[in-house]
């Protein structure tokens, strides 16, 4: 490994990974509201499901249970060498949880929240949401466009 990661060859390099399960983020069960309209409509940016009768209240209690095992996770990683916290879950339900953080934990901006709002995930892409102090501002992760698609 002589030369990788500017390590010599007596360099050795290692790193903590723990992995925490967050059971709320797939919501079988638990918002049967939110399962109802996803089933009646499918994929789709949480602003289509804001406009449906209940939905932006359904989404945001959703997000709440989310929150209550996510802040237990997060205090849990920052005891840890290293603090990066990632989520990966199920696209509109993902997109609540972010909703939160970015509505309720970060203060988010107007702009920010639309762009939340309007943001239509698909298969293995997810959100990336970064604070700074300030500033909030959210990024959207995919693996498109790969030759395979």
């Amino acid at each position: 490994m002589s030369g990788v990661f500017g390590c010599a060859k007596t360099d050795s390099i290692s790193m903590e990974i723990s992995m925490e399960l967050l059971p709320s983020l797939h919501p079988a069960g638990i918002a049967p509201k939110c399962e109802e309209l996803f089933d009646k409509n499918g994929y789709a940016p949480l602003e289509k499901f804001y406009a449906m009768e209940g939905g932006e209240q359904a989404f945001a209690e959703y997000a709440e249970i989310v929150g209550k095992e996510l802040s237990q996770i997060a205090s849990k990683v920052s005891q840890s060498p290293g603090n990066t916290l990632s989520m990966f879950g199920h696209a509109v339900f993902l997109n609540a949880a972010a909703m939160m953080v970015v509505g309720k934990v970060w203060n988010g901006d107007e702009k920010t929240i639309n762009q939340l709002k309007s943001l239509d995930l698909g298969e293995a892409e997810g959100i990336q949401i970064d604070f700074n102090g300030n500033t909030c501002t959210v990024k959207h992760i995919s693996v498109r466009p790969h030759e395979l698609w």
